[in-house]
């Protein structure tokens, strides 16, 4: 896979995990019944890839498990930040990902990504920022630095996948496929007790439905994801990324006829522009897509 074909199957991917996110608005329970069903397939449909790809075993190393609890700790952060607050607060904090992947380059590479880099990491940010900026007065400090958190691992969780790929690209594929699959896993077993008890309580066949539809195809594009990210920058594709929120407005307004107004239209169109115009219209090359950076 090029890099050019992996960072339009990034984009691909941000259109997926926004369908995924949408198909949940399906199912009528609590937000962490959700996210452990959701959870609980897309690791099923990971697995399933795993195993058709007929993926080599990854080695069950520190960088393997510490690749795992990154993703895992992005997903359970988001989602507590989700419950204690709202989607406004979660999101955009969520977003300052491409700058945090900017810290930890340095710190993994010894140098900065160039300017065409960091410059549309702000405007990612300031684009969600404008999308979900009606936020409620019910939120707290805590799900604030929840939602920041989990922005703080994802972006480590990128630069990890990136560092793997140029230190045993013969096994990163494997590396990283098998560490999203555990993440989903493990996050769905911690939360399996609250989706229980929203199926003791008897549901639909719809909304078991909606559930596993979102969960397969955020597998799927997940897996996909680690597979793009080997080929491509951690913030670069961070930035690709952050294309899930337009597109996932833009489904809630045809979908759900969902109101768009003209700041949220602003902030798709600063979104997309930062994040599309890093995918198609590169000027250089990172200095960690060098190959001799092997550790």
């Amino acid at each position: 896979m090029s890099t050019r074909r992996a960072e339009l199957t990034l984009v691909v991917v941000a259109f997926a995990w926004a369908v995924s996110v949408i198909s949940m608005r399906f199912a009528p329970f609590a937000l962490l019944a959700i996210v452990a069903g959701r959870n609980l397939s897309a690791a099923a449909s990971s697995g399933a890839i795993i195993y058709l790809g007929k993926l080599q075993k990854p080695r069950f190393d520190s960088r393997f498990f510490l690749l795992l609890v990154a993703f895992a700790a992005t997903n359970l952060l988001f989602t507590l930040s989700l419950a204690r607050g709202t989607l406004a607060v979660a999101f955009v904090l969520s977003q300052t990902g491409p700058l945090w992947s900017i810290l930890f380059e340095r710190i993994a590479f010894g140098t900065y990504p160039p300017r065409q880099i960091i410059l549309p990491a702000f405007g990612v940010f300031l684009g969600s920022s404008v999308l979900l900026s009606t936020s409620a007065p019910g939120e707290d400090l805590l799900s604030a630095f929840l939602g920041l958190a989990s922005a703080v691992t994802y972006g480590l969780s990128i630069v990890l996948m990136r560092i793997e790929h140029l230190r045993r690209p013969e096994s990163a594929r494997s590396v990283n496929t098998g560490s999203i699959f555990g993440s989903y896993l493990l996050t769905g077993l911690l939360l399996s007790p609250f989706l229980l008890s929203e199926l003791e309580r008897g549901t639909g066949v719809s909304a078991v439905g909606a559930l596993i539809f979102g969960g397969v195809i955020a597998g799927i594009a997940a897996s996909t994801f680690g597979q793009a990210t080997a080929k491509v920058a951690p913030t670069r594709a961070l930035l690709i990324g952050a294309l899930e929120a337009p597109f996932g407005i833009i489904l809630g307004w045809l979908i759900f006829n969902q109101s768009l107004s003209g700041l949220q239209a602003a902030g798709c169109i600063l979104v997309f522009s930062c994040s599309i115009g890093v995918a198609l219209f590169r000027s250089g090359a990172l200095l960690t897509d060098r190959k001799e950076v092997t550790g």
